[in-house]
């Protein structure tokens, strides 16, 4: 695998894309939006192997920042966000907001701290907020006890940080790219792919991408041509091409219906107990609509056939839990409405032409800024396809070989 930036051009007519995540969908939609593309003959198949966002595109926490890495697509993505959320009215469909977001420290609180004479979480129906001096914490950060707080510290100043509901923009996002496709795109789901086909070129000089072939819900085979394959399968893209090194980790996630209305910040937390013994680090987003996402650490559980069949540890739910709910009577008194985990695919992200194969791309291993890049991603991608290189006012060099391909 190299960092050449070359790859089919309008010739071949028929492309696949492996994955209905994020990345997937949203490269269905900059092919289906580039100029030449409702002129063209191209034909673009989409397959998923379980559902649309069944994986973690349906399930992450959705930031979107400015101080992303790698910089190369996080500078074009956050700007695509932006401009998608304007054209399609994000802000309603999917969630598109700005917000501040910071790193957090203090101690767990709860109805043990709150006999100890006001040192731990609040009752809402004081509707008090015990001071810390000297913690920093923002005047309008109201979901989150000050009396526990020992440090805060903003990460990003304004408008460098937003967030979407991945799952909503994913969804949306494929309807977008449907409509304006129209009969030039079909999206199969429950195609589950076995294997990517290739041929070797008439002159001896490596191999192409022949075709797809894929199970349709378990059952029987099916074989589609292709002149263009898009690797986009996130954490279960190594099982076409074991070469990629992408690791991955499961991650547990909860969403809570707060007690009160919260105000719109992401923190990074550090907890510690009465004994001053780290007890956990969930990573905590408010939403609109009056919701909260909290996700805990990942562990190394291996990974299932499909997303469908992604298992959840109670253990884990349990620990995030009883962190989260630590920190204030509004989480604490909230109701939990869901309880799920999901894969992230680690070691990248890769994005590119693999050399050896004319005609397969490889968008994968975008770690926890998947939902972040994939508008930047779907851009780069769309462009090696429809035009056979990227735009010039990429600057991707640096990131060969670990980022590209």
């Amino acid at each position: 695998m190299s960092a050449s930036t070359t790859t089919q051009t309008l010739q071949e007519r028929r492309i696949v894309i492996i994955g209905g995540g994020i990345i997937g969908c949203t490269s269905a939609y900059y092919l289906a939006h580039h100029p030449a593309f409702a002129s063209s003959e191209i034909h673009v198949t989409l397959l998923e192997a379980s559902t649309i966002a069944a994986g973690a595109s349906g399930k992450a926490g959705g930031l979107v920042a400015k101080w992303a890495y790698p910089s190369e697509l996080t500078s074009v993505s956050f700007e695509e966000h932006e401009k998608l959320a304007e054209k399609h009215n994000g802000r309603e469909r999917w969630g598109w907001r700005e917000v501040m977001c910071g790193e957090w420290e203090g101690r767990a609180g709860g109805e043990e701290a709150d006999k100890e004479g006001g040192k731990g979480g609040t009752s809402i129906r004081a509707n008090v907020r015990r001071k810390a001096k000297g913690s920093g914490l923002p005047d309008n950060l109201d979901w989150i006890d000050e009396g526990l707080t020992e440090a805060y510290e903003a990460i990003a100043g304004p408008g460098e940080t937003a967030q979407v509901h991945p799952y909503e923009f994913t969804m949306e996002i494929i309807k977008l790219a449907t409509q304006a496709a129209g009969h030039k795109l079909e999206v199969i789901e429950g195609a589950k792919v076995i294997s990517i086909e290739k041929k070797v070129l008439q002159n001896g000089q490596g191999e192409r991408v022949a075709g797809v072939t894929y199970t349709l819900r378990g059952s029987h085979a099916v074989h589609i041509p292709a002149d263009v394959v898009l690797l986009a399968a996130g954490p279960w893209s190594p099982t076409l091409l074991p070469s990629l090194p992408i690791r991955t980790a499961r991650s547990h996630s909860i969403v809570i219906e707060p007690a009160t209305p919260v105000s719109p910040y992401v923190l990074f937390t550090s907890i510690t107990n009465s004994n001053n013994i780290a007890v956990g680090q969930p990573e905590i987003y408010s939403r609109p609509f009056n919701r909260v996402y909290a996700c805990g650490p990942g562990d190394d559980e291996p990974i299932p056939d499909l997303a469908a069949d992604v298992k959840v540890s109670p253990a884990a739910i349990t620990s995030l839990r009883s962190n989260v709910s630590s920190l204030s009577a509004a989480l604490r008194e909230g109701k939990v409405e869901v309880e799920q985990a999901c894969y992230l695919p680690n070691g990248g992200p890769i994005v590119g032409n693999v050399d050896a194969v004319r005609g397969l791309i490889v968008a994968t291993g975008h770690t926890v800024w998947g939902i972040c890049n994939a508008p930047g991603t779907a851009k780069a991608v769309s462009e090696l396809i429809m035009d056979g290189s990227l735009n010039k006012k990429w600057k991707l060099g640096k990131l060969a070989p670990k980022y590209f391909l």
